[in-house]
């Protein structure tokens, strides 16, 4: 660490999102500065955590794409650094403009509401139960098509928590996602 030890706070881990069940007692140290007599240090919920293994057959850049799978992010090259997108509700950004979309290129296909899933099965190997993996269902009453259903296998997963919250996103985002617009751009279009 940078800095004289007095600029330095030690905080219990949980606060930084450790789950309160995980038995995590030790404590990381942070710098004084990231507090403030106004700020208030609020404890979060992780989002995903990975619990999963790969053979000697997987390149590490493989295993890297599936642990985005599961995190919903994508990782992007910027010289000899990997930084990761990752999708979270934010205000929207648009990059993209008349002027730099290939012409002809635009292409708007709607979904239809029959091809909508009502339900999705969602896998997962749950760590309280020694690794087993454990089935459930999620059921969307917003839609009516009852035929659809569709699978979700959480590699990587082993909390039942993280596994529900992955599968309600999913079939959420099955449900809002009403059309898919591709289109070639220009490289002044990529930032």
């Amino acid at each position: 660490l940078d800095g004289n030890i007095d600029d330095f706070v030690m905080v219990d881990r949980d606060v930084f999102g450790a789950s309160p069940d995980s038995g995590h007692t030790d404590t990381i140290t942070v710098p004084v500065a990231a507090y403030s007599e106004t700020a208030t240090v609020e404890k979060i919920k992780r989002f995903i955590e990975f619990n999963g293994g790969f053979d000697e057959d997987t390149t590490v850049w493989d295993a890297a794409l599936r642990v985005c799978g599961i995190a919903r992010c994508a990782m992007i090259w910027n010289g000899t650094t990997i930084t990761l997108a990752i999708d979270k509700a934010d205000s929207p950004v648009q990059m993209f403009t008349v002027g730099n979309i290939v012409k002809d290129s635009f292409n708007e296909t709607f979904l239809p509401q029959s091809e909508l899933a009502s339900e999705i099965e969602v896998n997962y190997r749950d760590a309280s139960q020694d690794y087993k993996r454990v089935p459930f269902t999620i059921f969307n009453t917003s839609i009516e098509n009852i035929n659809n259903k569709v699978s979700l296998d959480l590699f990587g997963i082993t909390d039942a928590r993280m596994a529900e919250d992955a599968g309600d996103f999913r079939l959420l985002q099955n449900q809002y996602l009403k059309r898919v617009i591709e289109f070639a751009a220009d490289v002044d279009a990529i930032a």
